[in-house]
């Protein structure tokens, strides 16, 4: 018989214990948000992106996440985020049919409530399948087409 592993070490955890573990840092992200959007801030400046009314200066409910390994499903993608709210929409390029070979993929995330959006960007530098996620907010309203990923990812 095994010994546990010593305090401060990685052991092996069942998938329960580790969708556990992020419905705990969900719960701890959101109501980090929730206490930091109640808190009196005046910016100096407004942010980029468009804010609550359609104007600058706040947030988004769409993410971009990069980083995304090649053998990472649409299913995956939704299921690891879905945790975190309700998703309008998810997109993954290139697509699960794709026969391109790729060495990494993006994903773009329309959440229905603005703050998911916030407690994603949490989740940067997770490793999921076997690369550190990148998650930054997406500036644009609407879900971006295979055209405007393709011009994004590769022009300087």
């Amino acid at each position: 018989m095994s010994s546990p592993p010593a305090p401060g070490t990685a052991g092996p955890t069942s998938p329960s214990v580790a969708l556990t573990n992020l419905a705990l840092r969900r719960n701890f992200f959101r109501e980090a948000a929730r206490a930091m959007s109640s808190t009196a801030v005046v910016p100096s400046a407004p942010g980029p992106g468009p804010g609550p009314s359609g104007g600058p200066g706040g947030g988004t409910e769409v993410i971009q996440v990069t980083n995304v390994s090649p053998s990472a499903s649409s299913e995956q993608m939704r299921t690891l985020f879905g945790f975190l709210g309700k998703i309008d929409e998810l997109r993954l390029f290139p697509p699960d049919d794709s026969p391109l070979p790729v060495s990494s993929r993006v994903c773009f995330v329309k959440f229905h409530d603005p703050d998911s959006a916030v407690v994603a960007q949490h989740l940067t530098n997770t490793v999921f399948v076997d690369r550190a996620l990148i998650v930054v907010p997406y500036a644009e309203v609407k879900q971006p087409t295979r055209v405007v990923v393709h011009k994004t990812a590769f022009e300087s």
